[in-house]
């Protein structure tokens, strides 16, 4: 960006009014937050400690800390400021750590520690995570529900809504809901006790009229009614109507379910006040006792912060509000769009009575980027908040309109393109107003066209292909296009790339193809997303066999790693004859060996369901089922089996504490799902040069020279699962009787109604958010044969650009306002731009297919390794290198480790799944210092060693480790601190290990077909040369000669990996580190005929296990547990599956 500013930024920059800032995407608002920070510290009455600069999540808060403190430097190092100002700069500097530059949470966390009293909390409470407070919550519900079984009335009010809900789990659920809710429903249910039946049909009236009104742009009202008096019959008449029509546009011909006469939306609105009166008092009694149970604790859930903190501050009687207006002279919030009612309660509320210039309000933000409404935000408080400013003082009223990111051909796409998506404005639905991008990048000497394509997959017109084959296809011409771009020079590296997705799960497919391609790639959002997916496949699990007609859980728990069936099994289990797909399924004939497995295995276990308890039945499909062995190969280990006990647990509670049918256990796992939405932040990993995949959501703040929008033709759903709506305006709507079936009444409809509207129009700040992510080139991926959806990205691009699947490329031709320099004047002109449509990539004529490319192109010469035997072969199961090393040793090892996931044969026998346990301390040394226990505080150690550490700066480092594992002994942590000295202070360890280098890195790639994933300890890339090492911590007398060969077999596989993954290397070597004794340590170049070897017998291998050959092997016999326990393999099995 240049140094001199723009007209909007200087006046951004004005300290002495209240300013709202709207940032176009590229504007460089961060870059304002940062110098309008420094500027007030260059006043010498203003200290950091008396500015409170507020975001959104803790990564925003890091990194604006980091640019303001360096901008602060910078001003330190400029010699045109005053000397004076800069060495008070350098004192001020020194209170940065101090400063209040934080999270809204954290801001409130001190606000209500200091004033603990006002607040009724306890000064050292302690903030929990959403696990924990879902504990709480749901004992709060269970305790208000026992209670009505001692107060008859309130029995009586507990029965009507279990039979209006549908059962007691049910109620349950709704209560948990309505709770977390509390912030919206607390005030309605303070109105609602206070009204009569008549005036909640009259408000209802009100309300949806008054939107509807709005909407229609019409009226509901005589001129001379008063906004309190009620709506003639014949005008509700007009508003119900008019309502359920709209609902009912775009229903494929259906009849409607909306209830629109006038006698019957009365009496179910009615309904629906009798039903909440009685709601009211399980709601209060529930989050009294979530209050106390808290309390007792002395936690507050991250609602509590807020909340709390937003009625010490509302207080007229409480001082708090005027106390921060002291302390905190300017206020600075960044990120305003994603504010919510309460955020806004507490910082701008009162802004109508600020007429003075301090306490000084700066908000930032651009309600075109509002997409979180899963977190509550409103893009309209942005825009209300802009408007009270604009009525104080209408100069702090501003628009960063110039784009310093992208170029003049993506600002003329984006400008024509979200002209169009934004065109239409409802207010209600919050649609927000499209704003001109103006062109603000600095000229290049060059500058090459911008890239605008579309890489449509035809798969000729296949329209039987699969959702899968689809979407691979895609990845392809996605790989094929990133090789031309590089091969074009159009980027310098691939982490100028970026791909974002709709849906963590598409990641799957770009991983197999970069694979395949030898494409290095990032990925984030992974973990969270899987997480979820583990409770998700047990639900799928139980509701298959609840109910044999159920197809959606049969089909999602085929998929899953209970069985991992292709969708061409799928595919041909649904092309069969039968009114559902179990029924199907078992008729069918000449199936594929895994769907032949999965239909014998579910048939024993649908007459075990009937038979057994369901934790016993969850034990058992887990023990006999490869679940876990697939699982292990996405997510953690530790984390996939404390979210497999965390399930476990909860339904041994539930078995123990209630009479139950699979239909209430299927209820209660369902509410224990965690809240959708949540991601992982993005990572990166040090010295990495890779493509970037992630979520649109997760792309936010980031900008990348070419940016890919995976699956465009897919619209982004929404909507709640929940059996029932919150409103507040409604309180909790359920569905009563109507007819044959259960209805919502038209006020929850309506609400219905009106949160689709408002995703859809989140759905268009989604797509803009992804399209001006890109600097220079943008590609939209989409099938042919796929129905184009008419709120998906790649239909508003046909039809804003008239585009045709026929059509190779089109010339467009819009105004482009331009920043000319050095006048800072905006100057309009025409600017053309090309959309391209691609059905195959060419990459020149020295290119090869992933068939015929090596592994290498350097001297190595890997000519006999292949990268991919063709995207239509691979199989989406994933191992890891130790299940084939397992294997190699002994199938049943295998099968016993790897699938059963035992370490104790008596696990298994007590029917218990075994988890791995925290090492406890023991006053017994020498065992601790052994094994796997003495291994990982080892690799920790080594993990956390940088070069230049001196022997207390390493003691240091592992102090948290000892305290984390309980290790208090002194004479454990003197002899493993003696040990990591010996180790990192080796010549062998110095002569490999480097700063640059990764430790803990992930690595996959397709060996024969299958995904086989790897944990490196220690790789490091450097000109094209690499190093990896992996670290034995052995004792010296079990490494014997066996034990070498399976440990360099090992890094003969890591090696392999790495050369799919890295082709352009031009030497690879592999290091056997043996932490007791280095100068054992074993260094090997490999060669093209080490890898031609490791390839074939790695793919005899994976044949083997994936087709269950059971080949015995006596090689491991000796250290096996089984024969530890005076067992054979065949009386363990018979044992095993009895």
């Amino acid at each position: 960006m240049a140094d001199k500013l723009t007209a909007s930024q200087q006046a951004a920059l004005n300290t002495s009014i209240h300013i709202s800032l709207a940032a176009n995407a590229g504007s460089g608002k961060t870059f304002v937050l940062k110098k309008r920070y420094a500027e007030l510290l260059t006043r010498r009455d203003i200290f950091p400690q008396n500015i409170a600069a507020i975001t959104f999540t803790e990564k925003a808060a890091s990194e604006l800390y980091t640019k303001i403190r360096e901008e602060i430097e910078g001003y330190i190092r400029n010699t045109d400021i005053p000397a004076g100002i800069r060495n008070d700069l350098k004192k001020k500097k020194r209170l940065l750590s101090s400063a209040r530059i934080s999270t809204i949470h954290s801001f409130c966390s001190e606000i209500l520690r200091e004033f603990a009293i006002d607040a009724g909390v306890d000064p050292g409470f302690i903030p929990v995570d959403e696990v924990m407070s879902s504990e709480i919550l749901e004992k709060a519900a269970e305790r208000s529900l026992q209670k009505s079984f001692d107060d008859p009335e309130l029995h009586e009010v507990q029965v009507y809504l279990q039979l209006t809900l549908g059962g007691y789990n049910k109620l349950k659920s709704a209560l948990i809901s309505a709770v977390r809710k509390r912030g919206k429903l607390i005030p309605f249910y303070r109105n609602l006790v206070l009204l009569r039946e008549e005036e909640f049909l009259n408000n209802a009236d009100r309300y949806m009229g008054n939107i509807m009104a709005e909407i229609l742009n019409t009226s509901y009202a005589s001129e001379d009614q008063t906004g309190n008096a009620s709506l003639r019959d014949e005008q509700a008449v007009a508003l119900y109507k008019d309502i359920s029509s709209e609902i009912d546009k775009g229903k494929s011909g259906s009849a409607s379910e909306t209830p629109s006469d006038l006698a019957t939306v009365r009496e179910m609105h009615k309904k629906l006040y009798e039903f909440n009166i009685k709601f009211s008092r399980l709601f209060s009694l529930t989050t009294e006792y979530y209050e106390s149970g808290k309390r007792e604790l002395n936690f507050l859930d991250h609602d509590d912060l807020i909340l709390k903190a937003r009625d010490i501050v509302m207080n007229q009687e409480s001082e708090v509000s005027s106390h921060l207006n002291q302390k905190y002279r300017y206020i600075m919030i960044d990120e305003y769009q994603d504010t919510d009612d309460a955020q806004f309660d507490i910082f701008v509320s009162k802004l109508r009575e600020m007429t003075a210039p301090e306490p000084n309000l700066f908000i930032v933000g651009d309600e075109k980027q509002s997409i979180y409404m899963f977190r509550n935000a409103e893009p309209q408080i942005f825009r209300e908040t802009r408007e009270m400013i604009g009525n104080i003082n209408k100069e702090g009223v501003i628009t960063l309109a110039e784009s310093f990111r992208m170029s003049r051909e993506l600002c003329a796409f984006n400008n024509a393109l979200f002209g169009q998506v934004f065109a239409d404005q409802m207010k209600p639905f919050n649609s927000v107003a499209p704003e001109e991008l103006i062109y603000a990048r600095n000229e290049e000497p060059v500058i090459p066209p911008s890239h605008i394509e579309i890489l449509l997959s035809t798969q000729q017109d296949d329209k039987k292909s699969s959702i899968a084959q689809k979407k691979m296809h895609q990845a392809e011409l996605i790989a094929k296009r990133i090789n031309k771009l590089l091969q074009d020079k159009s980027v310098e590296h691939l982490s100028d790339i970026g791909i974002l997705l709709y849906e963590n799960e598409d990641a799957l497919f770009l991983q197999e193809v970069f694979g395949a391609y030898g494409i290095h790639h990032i990925f984030s959002g992974r973990t969270t997303q899987f997480r979820d997916q583990v409770t998700a496949d047990i639900i799928n699990l139980f509701k298959f066999a609840a109910d044999q007609k159920n197809d959606t859980a049969l089909t999602g728990l085929l998929r899953s790693p209970f069985f991992m069936l292709s969708d061409v099994d799928i595919y041909q289990i649904a092309s069969g004859s039968g009114f559902y797909l179990w029924q199907r399924f078992e008729q069918l004939d000449n199936l594929s060996a895994a769907a032949a497995f999965a239909r014998s295995y579910l048939k024993g276990f649908l007459k075990k369901a009937k038979a057994i308890s369901p934790s016993r039945l969850l034990r058992e499909v887990l023990s006999e089922t490869r679940y876990i062995e697939i699982s292990s190969a996405i997510l953690p280990h530790e984390e996939l089996f404390a979210r497999i006990r965390s399930v476990s647990e909860r339904i041994r509670v539930f078995e123990d504490e209630q009479n139950f049918t699979l239909y209430d256990l299927i209820v209660y796992l369902e509410g224990l799902r965690e809240t959708k939405g949540k991601e992982d932040p993005v990572f990166s990993q040090k010295g990495s040069d890779a493509v970037n995949i992630m979520t649109i959501h997760a792309s936010k703040g980031l900008e990348f020279r070419a940016v890919f929008l995976f699956n465009s033709a897919k619209e982004r759903k929404g909507g709640s699962s929940d059996p029932f709506i919150i409103s507040p305006s409604f309180g909790l709507i359920p569905k009563f009787p109507s007819g044959e079936n259960d209805i919502f009444p038209l006020a929850g409809s309506f609400e219905q109604y009106l949160r689709r509207r408002r995703e859809l129009e989140e759905t268009k700040r989604i797509y803009y958010v992804a399209c001006t992510r890109a600097t220079d080139q943008i590609f939209f991926t989409a099938d042919a044969s796929d129905k184009t959806e008419s709120y998906s990205l790649f239909a508003f691009l046909t039809r804003t650009f008239a585009l045709k699947p026929a059509d190779s490329k089109k010339t467009f031709t819009h105004p482009v306002k331009v920043l000319s320099r050095p006048s800072m004047e905006h100057v309009t002109e025409q600017q053309n731009f090309v959309i391209s449509i691609h059905t195959d990539i060419t990459t020149g004529s020295d290119s090869q297919t992933p068939e015929e490319k090596s592994s290498f192109s350097g001297p190595v010469a890997l000519a006999g390794v292949t990268r991919i035997e063709s995207t239509k072969h691979l199989s989406t199961r994933m191992i890891p290198v130790s299940g084939i090393l397992t294997y190699d040793e002994c199938p049943h090892k295998y099968r016993l480790v790897n699938e059963l996931r035992l370490t104790n044969v008596t696990s298994l026998l007590d029917e218990e799944i075994p988890l791995p346990l925290s090492p406890e301390e023991n006053s017994d040394v020498s065992p601790l210092l052994k094994g796997a226990f003495y291994g990982s505080i080892i690799h920790k150690a080594i993990e956390l060693y940088k070069p230049g550490l001196d022997a207390e700066d390493i003691k240091r480092s592992m102090t948290g480790q000892f305290h984390q594992l309980r290790i208090s002994s002194s004479s454990i942590k003197d002899k493993i601190f003696s040990d990591v000295l010996r180790i990192v202070h080796s010549p062998e360890f110095q002569d490999f290990y480097s700063a640059d280098g990764i430790s803990e890195y992930e690595i996959r790639a397709i060996i024969g077909g299958y995904f086989v994933t790897a944990r490196l300890d220690y790789l490091l890339l450097k000109e094209k040369n690499i190093i990896i090492a992996d670290y034995k911590t052995n004792e010296l007398k079990n490494l014997t000669a066996a034990a070498m060969n399976r440990y360099q077999f090992q890094l003969d596989i890591y090696a392999l990996l790495a050369g799919k993954l890295f082709p352009d290397a031009q030497s690879l070597e592999t290091i056997l580190y043996i932490t007791r004794d280095p100068a054992r340590s074993v260094r090997k170049q490999h060669t093209r005929d080490d890898f031609i070897r490791t390839e074939q017998r790695v793919s005899l291998i994976l044949q083997n296990i994936f087709s269950r050959e059971q080949q015995q092997s006596f090689t491991a016999c000796s250290d096996c547990i089984l024969k530890m326990e005076g067992l054979t393999c065949e009386q363990f099995f018979d044992t095993a599956i009895s």
